[in-house]
């Protein structure tokens, strides 16, 4: 009979050290052994006090009124999370008191600050609330702003155009526009706009007790239909592209895109300069696509380049995916060139349905991979319909009580090395023991035999005779070594099974805690 822990066989915790892990990686990104499966999750035992649980809260449907503010600072309280992106500019439009950028025209009361008070209760309450602000969208309404000093109507140059010289994106070139990309944007190439948008964060910085400064939109748009022109044609930026490189646009297509990449990067970094030098220099994050290199040559951005600048202090990766795979692929692309505490995963409510379940795994995902955190979109009803009992059945799954700093972790991490299937009969991977008290524990259906090796020393081979799981302890063959020369390694495990069509196995590494 099957011991309790199999109830949570099939978590995928893939816990691997930073030497040679990059083609290794690279590799599972490709591989058909590369399945996260969804079923099953173990107790929750990580110290996660330094872990950011975060949410995003859009500005018109929450910042609004003092009564939707309360109830989603409760509702984050109740929810066992720490921290909140809080929009607060949306169409290059302020949910803030501020000399630089006009007031929202969804707020219908003039004296109400949505900054100043989502601030004071959520800081009574211990929660940290970061200002989120759109960058890249000027306005997404046909009819124009009807403040005269929005950028919109003030400074129109400061507008993104086509090479057609049209300024909407997407418009009726795009079979199928996407509101969400917004109908006018930003050019990144003015240096105007650049300097404004510098000081506009640094007035928010400075008026408020923000915690932090999270930008979206930090690119160009990306969903565009196949027949759109290009943008970032405004004649100002092509002289400017003329006089730097003494190329044409049209003739040097890569410079053309490079030098695109470089405005949105040099906007970043002036805006964290200004933080910097401000008399609150705060955090700066940005909201990033799920695959980073989406951006080269599609929305023109290069995040990687960012954190390695420092110019941002750690990005948040959009992957909202209904499948899981493709969330933990994209936790790959990430971590491949950026430390993992510098990455929060962005996860989609929206996409999942009522599946908290889903959620809960995907967590579970960055914890396993180091991130710094991560991220719900978003907390709001349209999102996730009876938002209240989907965070309380999350909170169960997934978010426990945040545990002391000093609490040690006990129970086993379990870690999927591979599977055995019709196309995967043998393979050689790498697993890594924290302590050396390490098991394998091997769920298969159908197969005859399986040989396995541990770094080159063959292990006695298994017949299952109808059996379908097997624990083997790894302890007496990862020795010579004493088990605490034998932690923290990289160790190879070889596969070889043999078995009728349909039959298969999964591997699990099953990593114990020394008790003290």
């Amino acid at each position: 009979m099957k011991s309790q822990s199999t109830n949570w066989m099939f978590i995928a915790v893939w816990v691997l050290v930073l030497n040679g892990c990059g083609s290794y990686k690279q590799a599972l990104l490709h591989s058909g052994l590369a399945a996260v499966p969804v079923e099953g999750f173990p107790p929750v035992t990580l110290a996660v006090k330094q872990e950011m649980r975060a949410g995003w809260v859009v500005s018109w449907r929450i910042m609004t009124s003092p009564e939707s503010i309360d109830r989603i600072i409760a509702l984050a309280k109740n929810s066992n999370l720490n921290t909140l992106f809080i929009q607060v500019r949306t169409n290059a439009d302020a949910f803030y008191a501020s000399q630089l950028v006009p007031r929202s025209e969804r707020l219908a009361d003039d004296d109400f600050d949505p900054l100043a008070y989502v601030l004071e209760k959520g800081h009574a309450q211990g929660l940290n609330l970061h200002a989120w602000m759109n960058v890249g969208i000027a306005w997404r309404s046909n009819t124009p702003p009807a403040a005269a000093e929005h950028l919109f109507n003030s400074h129109p140059d400061w507008v993104l155009r086509d090479a057609k010289g049209k300024m909407a994106f997407p418009d009726e070139y795009d079979p199928h526009p996407c509101i969400m990309e917004g109908l006018y944007w930003v050019d990144w190439g003015n240096l105007a706009f650049r300097e404004h948008i510098a000081a506009v964060v640094k007035e928010v910085a400075e008026q408020y007790p923000v915690d932090g400064i999270h930008l979206d939109f930090v690119r160009y748009p990306a969903r565009m239909g196949p027949m759109t022109p290009g943008p970032g044609y405004n004649a100002d930026t092509v002289a400017r592209f003329r006089r730097e490189t003494g190329a044409e646009p049209v003739e040097h297509t890569r410079a053309w895109d490079q030098w695109r990449t470089n405005q949105v990067l040099e906007t970043i970094q002036c805006i964290q300069k200004s933080l910097k030098s401000s008399s609150r220099p705060v955090p700066l994050s940005a909201a990033v696509l799920s695959s980073w290199d989406l951006g080269y040559g599609r929305s023109w951005t290069d995040f990687r380049r960012a954190l390695e600048t420092e110019a941002l202090d750690f990005a948040v990766l959009m992957s909202y995916h209904a499948n899981k795979d493709l969330v933990w692929k994209s936790i790959l692309n990430a971590t491949e060139s950026a430390d993992p505490q510098r990455i929060v995963l962005g996860l989609g409510l929206y996409v999942k349905g009522n599946t908290p379940e889903k959620t809960a795994g995907e967590i579970r995902l960055a914890r396993a991979h180091h991130l710094k955190g991560f991220s719900l979109f978003s907390l709001d009803d349209v999102a996730v319909p009876k938002l209240d009992n989907y965070m309380a059945q999350l909170r169960h799954l997934a978010l426990p009580e945040q545990a002391d700093e000093r609490y040690a972790v006990r129970d086993p991490v379990w870690s999927r090395i591979g599977v055995i299937d019709d196309q995967h009969r043998a393979w050689n991977l790498l697993f890594f023991s924290r302590n050396g008290k390490t098991k394998l524990v091997i769920y298969q259906h159908g197969l005859q035999s399986l040989a396995l090796a541990v770094n080159g020393q063959d292990l006695p081979a298994i017949s299952f005779s109808g059996r379908d799981y097997v624990q083997l302890d790894l302890s007496a063959w990862l020795l010579p070594f004493a088990r605490e020369v034998a932690a923290n390694h990289d160790y190879r495990l070889k596969a070889r099974a043999e078995g009728p069509p349909g039959s298969w196995a999964e591997i699990f590494a099953v990593d114990y805690y020394a008790e003290d």
